[in-house]
Order: C-alpha cells, then structure tokens, then sequence
C-alpha cells in the first residue's frame, strides 16, 4: 500500500503544528431566541480538534499519539489508550485534516491502518496474541463509522446516545510484509 503521509510517535516537535491543526470547519455564529450562539453542523468534529490542538506529545504508555505528516504539516492523526495493557485498546480521537477530508484520497484509512500496526507491534512485543480495539461514535458521525467498519470494526451497542465500535485482532503467529 503507498502511504500519502508520513506515520510516527508525535514527538515534542510536534507540538508547534499541533495548535492549528484544524478537522473541521469553524462553528458559525446565529442568532436564537434572541441570542447569538455557535452552531456547528458537525459538533462531533470539534472537540477532538480541541484536544488535538492542546495535546502535549510525547504520549507516555498507556497513552499513545500518532502523526501522519505531509510537505505541508500534519495530515491527520490518532489518540489511543491500552485500558488495560496492550490487550485492550481505545481508540480516543481520529482526525483527518481539512486538505484531505471528503477528498477520496484513503488518508482515513491509512490512519487506522498505520494505528492498528502500531497496536499490532506493541502485541508482539509484549508478547499479547489477542487484542481488543473499541471506540464510541457519535450516531451522526457517518465517517467515522464508515472509516471503522473498513477497518473490520464492527458496531456492538447503544449507550448514553453513543454508539460502541470494536473489533479483535489476532496476532499470535501472524507473518507480516516488513516492507514500507
């Protein structure tokens, strides 16, 4: 598979393009009842943006953060969990830049590609076969889900107006293409 961007650890460097990093557009402002407030089309986009923008990498284990970079910065990236140890995985935020999004360029996918390997190696290197990968979805969030579902995650359940994503990976005598 040829990858648009770049995969890493984010890194203390990181931390300079972090604060623009923008996944959706800007709420609008309307007036209701009266009132001036912010409305946002999407409002599931923002806070993963928001944190994105404040995240202060390096992540430190449990806590895991990766970057896809291109020529012109960060192109999306990936906030992660072990819950409880590598066997059990989180998936927090996953964030596309604008310049890609709706664009049918694959980056979503390549960003859960490049997550899953990571998730992957850490399993081998602890000697865990079995993992467990989950994600809450906001139910509008039709491309998170579709993002999910490619990748073999599958929804399980309905809580507190979220919906429940996982998948399982086995990695237990797994060969994998080395190759970039």
């Amino acid at each position: 598979m040829s990858r648009i961007l770049t995969w890493s650890d984010a890194q203390r460097s990181d931390r300079a393009d972090l604060p623009a990093f923008t996944c959706t557009d800007a709420p609008q402002g309307r007036r209701r009842a009266g009132r001036w407030e912010q409305h946002h089309e999407r409002p599931w986009e923002l806070r993963p943006q928001a944190a994105l923008r404040t995240a202060h990498p390096p992540a430190q284990p449990p806590n895991f953060m990766l970057v896809g970079r291109d020529d012109e910065g960060i192109g999306a990236a990936m906030f992660y969990e072990e819950l409880d140890g590598p066997g059990l995985v989180e998936l927090h935020i996953g964030a596309v830049a604008m310049r890609y999004r709706f664009s049918g360029s694959g980056v979503a996918d390549e960003m859960m590609a490049a997550t899953f390997d990571a998730i992957t190696t850490r399993a081998l290197e602890t000697g865990v076969d079995l993992v467990e990968i989950g994600a809450w979805i906001d139910p509008g969030n039709r491309g998170s889900q579709a993002m999910c579902r490619r990748a073999t995650m599958r929804q399980s359940a309905v809580k507190d107006d979220l919906q429940r994503w996982g998948t399982v990976l086995l990695v237990a005598g797994a060969d994998f293409d080395e190759a970039p």
